[in-house]
């Protein structure tokens, strides 16, 4: 009798003992899978943060240009009107000398 309850309770034991293995080695597989997945989502957020990066870096130099584009049109035409200006003030700085001279 004595022997039964010791052979159940060694039994018992060694169920335990497997069972603790068990759960031993599905929590490190799972931790191996939570690493795994922790990784590849980093990796993805990385990979989406420089994709938007270079989205936002290519938005930006196209405004750039543009902006660029406009103030070289505006001081084209602000140029030109300068040009004109400076035309008539020296025609009519050339007859005010004409004046002079003659009325000198």
């Amino acid at each position: 009798m004595y022997l039964d309850v010791i052979k159940t309770i060694a039994e018992a034991e060694e169920r335990a003992r497997a069972l603790k293995a068990d759960a031993q080695s599905e929590a490190k597989a799972i931790l191996a899978d939570a690493e795994k997945a922790g990784r590849a989502a980093v990796a993805d957020a990385v990979a989406k943060a420089e994709q938007e990066n270079k989205n936002a870096r290519q938005v930006a130099e196209q405004k750039a240009a543009e902006a660029a584009q406009a103030t070289r049109d505006e001081t084209k035409v602000r140029a030109e009107q300068l040009r004109a200006d400076a035309s008539q003030r020296i025609d009519a700085a050339a007859i005010l000398i004409m004046e002079r001279i003659v009325n000198a």
